[in-house]
């Protein structure tokens, strides 16, 4: 039987989030990341074109997990992984499309 600790001096929103993404070993912030992705790409993606809702889903990620690594809920490299696939998403939509 695994016991955790019940949340002690959580007076903020924020607290409960970071005792949470203790609780499940940091695994909270990239989850809710990867769910923000989804969704924002989906729902963009019914209004545009794929690289369009890509790169519009990667720079909100992006902006959201620097948020969050503010609040120490993802680590430093998932935060560069986000920079890197953002780069990539803007890279794709700028690129010259000659092949249409």
């Amino acid at each position: 039987m695994v016991v955790y600790d019940l949340p002690t001096n959580v007076t903020r929103m924020t607290h409960l989030f970071q005792w949470s993404n203790g609780v499940v070993d940091g695994w909270i912030g990239p989850l809710l990341l990867f769910a923000i992705f989804v969704v924002s790409f989906v729902v963009t993606l019914q209004k545009s074109e794929t690289d369009t809702a890509f790169t519009f889903a990667m720079i909100l990620v992006s902006v959201v997990g620097i948020f969050f690594r503010v609040l120490s809920l993802i680590d430093t490299y998932v935060l560069f992984i986000c920079f890197i696939f953002t780069g990539l998403a803007v890279w794709i939509t700028s690129k010259e499309k000659s092949y249409y």
